[in-house]
């Protein structure tokens, strides 16, 4: 379901450059951010750069683009 909202014009004009250096639809960037903030607050303890590195880590999970960490292995 999708809704019409008003935004200031200041909040349109950043989210329209990020979107656009991010590659993303100014919908998807705004909706980013919306997810960001829910999972931030729900997660008041972490740092929005842990809950990104999260956030990146489970998908790269999904792509299988992760290798597992053996504790007591490498340099």
């Amino acid at each position: 379901m999708s809704k019409t909202v008003r935004l200031h014009d200041d909040v349109v004009k950043k989210a329209t450059a990020i979107a656009k250096a991010n590659k993303r639809s100014l919908a998807s960037q705004i909706e980013y951010w919306c997810m960001l903030a829910e999972t931030s607050e729900n997660n008041s303890d972490l740092s929005l750069n842990f809950i990104k590195e999260i956030l990146e880590s489970r998908e790269q999970a999904k792509q299988k683009l992760l290798e597992p960490y053996i504790f007591g292995e490498g340099s």
